[in-house]
């Protein structure tokens, strides 16, 4: 078995920084600890993360390699204000056809500063770095290492269908 890239090398498909007319979206990197622990140690936002833990235990784990090839930083007029986690890994599949699952799918996360919540920046960031959930199939799938958007090509598995008839 050959060696895989960190994250599948998804943020290897894309130009970065990415900027919109508000912010910078640009990969993590260690120098980055301090800033993201401004909006990571607040109870407001720890309330929703896992192992806030101390300051140096935060640091430790931020400057992990398997972290930092999986974290984004987000930047609002020229300061970190949060970060995204586009984690790509492998979906479930049968035996059989398990390989086709590698690197198929991509989880989503991100914290932001109480401070910046509730102005889109969330929804703004994801979107414009392609790997938002509806609109950006087409660069979420060069981000996976498998054909998605080609393999369901036609198919319009995202847009809910209500059964009038059953309906309660």
């Amino acid at each position: 078995m050959t060696a895989q890239a960190p994250n599948y090398g998804a943020f290897d498909r894309v130009e970065w920084p990415v900027r919109t007319a508000r912010l910078s979206v640009r990969p993590a990197t260690e120098a980055d600890a301090e800033t993201a622990w401004a909006w990571r140690s607040l109870p407001e936002v720890t309330h929703w993360l896992t192992a806030a833990g101390s300051h140096d235990d935060f640091v430790r784990r931020w400057s992990e390699p398997d972290r930092l090839a999986v974290t984004l930083l987000v930047e609002h007029e020229g300061r970190g204000v949060g970060d995204l986690v586009i984690r790509v890994t492998d979906a479930w599949a049968q035996a059989e056809v398990a390989h086709t699952a590698r690197g198929a799918q991509a989880e989503l996360g991100w914290a932001l500063h109480p401070g910046v919540q509730g102005r889109g920046f969330a929804t703004e960031a994801v979107a414009e770095t392609g790997m938002g959930v509806v609109a950006d199939k087409v660069t979420k799938n060069r981000a996976c290492s498998r054909g998605i958007v080609d393999y369901y090509r036609g198919e319009d598995y995202v847009s809910p269908r209500i059964d009038e008839a059953r309906k309660i």
